[in-house]
């Protein structure tokens, strides 16, 4: 029972839901997410990975997996789904389904932010992730400058 932690803290926190029965199944609905592995036909070391909560589609990321690792590219949760722990849920399992479906022990990425930023790199430093060279790139699309950042996580 997955979800019994989840009802027993729901009860202790918020007693008087015990007669709404409708109210505690929502929130136990906001929890059912999956991830959808999308693989390439024609290169078997590509992979899209689908990111749902419920039924809808919240994100995604693409990853290159070969004999050092996983690189993770585009990791992207949709704007409405931001800063309410999907990102941080969402990788960690994605870690997880690489480690134990392809083997994969280390995963590397490139943290794009607009430069002075903070909140994408801060965000993988939460997940685990630590700087792989003190360099910082730097990347201008002509109308934002970037900062590159290189990561590295052992799983």
């Amino acid at each position: 029972m997955k979800f019994l932690p989840i009802i027993t803290a729901i009860i202790q926190f918020f007693p008087n839901l015990i007669n709404h029965n409708i109210c505690i199944f929502d929130f136990i609905c906001y929890y059912i997410m999956t991830i959808r592995i999308l693989s390439s036909k024609t290169n078997s070391f590509l992979h899209q990975f689908q990111f749902f909560k419920d039924s809808k589609h919240i994100g995604h990321c693409r990853t290159v997996i070969d004999k050092q690792g996983a690189i993770l590219s585009d990791l992207e949760i949709y704007d409405q789904y931001k800063k309410q722990g999907f990102g941080s849920h969402f990788l960690k399992n994605t870690e997880q389904k690489l480690k134990s479906e392809f083997g994969v022990q280390e995963v590397s990425l490139l943290a794009w932010q607009p430069s002075g930023g903070f909140e994408v790199v801060d965000f993988f430093k939460k997940n685990g992730y630590t700087p792989l060279f003190k360099d910082i790139a730097s990347y201008d699309d002509s109308i934002t400058l970037y900062d590159l950042h290189r990561l590295h996580k052992k799983l």
